[in-house]
């Protein structure tokens, strides 16, 4: 019997936490029930290329693929080969405002995507790619809807379960000299898409945001300004040189996945401008607030049954973030609750979709 190939395509490689994270969820899940395989990474973005045929299996990875040519193209190529692909975990993302709120109007107002597809808020090549596939799980709800298909299933983003699938961390000597009270710790999350967010203005936000730490340090509490993408370091630390206070922090580096887990088991909750900021934070038990800059954000939030966490970033406020502070300080322990209800829940559905998978393999 040949020992099977995988080939797993992600945005890997860049120096971001979040994709990165995800490939190691997959992997230590999948050679969980079958150590025998073997599982490479590649990125369809980069220069380098790749022979599919020596793969018995394309796994579309986590993070929102399901709106980018280079991985939608790379999937319908290998089902011309007859090699096939698998959707893990993936989803979609639309940073334009008005599409945004359109979707979510009509995602919480109707049955079908009719009207959605018939103007074409998915390329065709995506919706083929979902069809084609031979198991289909992603995201989030919204993501499902607009697929349009019974085939597909909603499996949660895998970052969710990461504290339930790697449950020993390596301690992060650097934490040692922060000298942080859990109690009074904020972590904040900052960085950049260049401008590539809902409203188009990252300078907005930051104002707005540094209004709510302004307030935040005042009433005592210590805020921890930190990156989860190497192109974020000089942006947080640019924007931490702006506020002038004993108590505020800067990580001016890029910590793993590892390390940045323990950094968040040191606060009591966090700020975050990134998906997998706010994702992290769940997976340990920390409320956030999502400055939510794409719908993906709202995608995520919607589908652990916590858009109360959420302000659009074409909305934030200074006073809608401290708003939603208190809100977490006066519901923290059932916020908690809900976090825990809905990581067992994911935990329980990626569980069985591995299984799916590696049973698709065997067959």
């Amino acid at each position: 019997m040949s020992i099977k190939k995988i080939l797993y395509i992600g945005w890997i490689g860049h120096h971001n936490i979040g994709d990165d994270l995800l490939l190691d969820i997959f992997k230590k899940m999948l050679l969980n029930c079958d150590s025998s395989l073997i599982i490479h990474e590649y990125d369809p973005t980069s220069e380098r290329n790749i022979n599919l045929k020596h793969y018995d299996l394309i796994i579309l990875g986590g993070g929102s693929l399901l709106r980018n040519s280079n991985f939608v193209m790379l999937c319908l190529k290998a089902n011309k080969m007859n090699i096939p692909t698998i959707i893990w975990g993936s989803g979609t993302d639309i940073r334009n405002k008005e599409h945004a709120e359109k979707l979510i109007n009509y995602y919480h107002t109707s049955k079908n995507n009719t009207l959605f597809t018939n103007k074409k808020m998915l390329e065709r090549n995506i919706i083929n790619t979902a069809r084609n596939s031979s198991l289909t799980g992603v995201r989030g709800n919204i993501t499902k809807f607009l697929l349009n298909s019974n085939n597909v299933k909603v499996i949660g983003d895998p970052g969710i379960i990461f504290s339930k699938v790697f449950h020993k961390l390596p301690p992060n000597d650097d934490l040692k000299n922060l000298n942080l009270d859990k109690e009074k710790t904020v972590l904040v999350n900052w960085g950049t898409s260049y401008n590539r967010i809902l409203g188009n203005s990252e300078k907005t936000v930051e104002e707005k945001l540094k209004i709510a730490i302004t307030k935040l340090l005042d009433q005592g509490y210590k805020v921890v300004i930190y990156p989860i993408w190497n192109k974020d370091i000089p942006v947080c630390t640019n924007f931490a040189n702006k506020i002038n206070h004993e108590n505020l922090l800067c990580i001016d580096k890029l910590y793993n996945v590892y390390q940045l887990a323990k950094l968040i088991q040191s606060c009591k909750f966090t700020i975050n401008l990134k998906l997998h900021a706010c994702i992290l934070s769940m997976t340990y038990g920390k409320p956030f607030v999502c400055l939510g800059y794409g719908l993906k954000c709202y995608d995520y939030v919607e589908s652990i049954n916590s858009t109360d966490l959420f302000i659009s970033t074409d909305k934030v406020t200074g006073h809608r973030i401290l708003e939603t502070v208190k809100y977490i300080n006066n519901n923290y322990e059932n916020i908690q609750e809900r976090f825990n209800k809905e990581i067992n829940k994911y935990y329980q559905l990626q569980l069985d979709y591995i299984k799916e998978i590696n049973n698709f393999l065997k067959n």
